[in-house]
């Protein structure tokens, strides 16, 4: 059994999150303390490298496990599409390696939300849902003319929306790694001085 719960965003969406992921987070901090405390003199050599490589991943990680929980992508979505999700950690995975700066990895990261939400977004028109009006007045009704400039506007204004909730996605993902490497780092440079 895996209990959920559910999290809604300033727009009203939904976002599931499982016990087994925000089991995962406390699990993956708890492991890497355990291991941490374990670290003697003469054990430099030994573990530094692969607790120093277990640093730069855990924050990536966290996050990705927290997804459904801070509101950013629902765990229910994509588990049908298993290579989505592991290109989504990827994509975070390589962001946090780079800094969390532009680039590259921020542009893939930004191109796979862009890709969740714009389906989410065509969901809504599709279904004609009352939230399309975060965006425009001119969405589509079925069986309704529109004018070319109300289409163009529609297409603008939608594309204006989904860059937002884009953006405020990435900011959610740095401040969960931010946090994520403050901790870590922490366990690290405690376990590692005290040898």
């Amino acid at each position: 059994m895996n209990p959920t719960g559910i999290k809604k965003d300033e727009d009203g969406r939904e976002y599931v999150y499982s016990l087994a992921s925000l089991d995962l987070v406390l699990s993956s901090l708890n492991e890497f303390f355990e291991d941490l405390s374990t670290r003697k003199e003469g054990d430099r050599s030994k573990f530094w490298n692969s607790d120093k490589d277990r640093l730069d991943r855990l924050p990536s990680k966290i996050a990705y496990n927290l997804r459904g929980y801070v509101g950013v992508i629902s765990e229910e979505d994509m588990v049908l599409e298993a290579h989505k999700l592991e290109d989504l950690f990827l994509d975070l995975r390589d962001w946090f390696l780079a800094g969390m700066s532009v680039g590259k990895e921020q542009d893939a990261l930004y191109q796979s939300l862009w890709n969740y939400e714009k389906e989410y977004v065509n969901q809504l028109v599709l279904n004609n849902h009352s939230s399309v009006s975060h965006f425009s007045s001119l969405s589509p009704k079925l069986g309704v003319q529109q004018s070319k400039e109300d289409k163009e506007k529609f297409v603008r204004d939608r594309g204006e929306f989904i860059k937002g909730r884009v953006q405020r996605k990435l900011k959610i993902f740095r401040e969960i790694m931010f946090v994520s490497l403050n901790i870590t780092r922490d366990m690290f440079s405690t376990a590692w001085k005290n040898i």
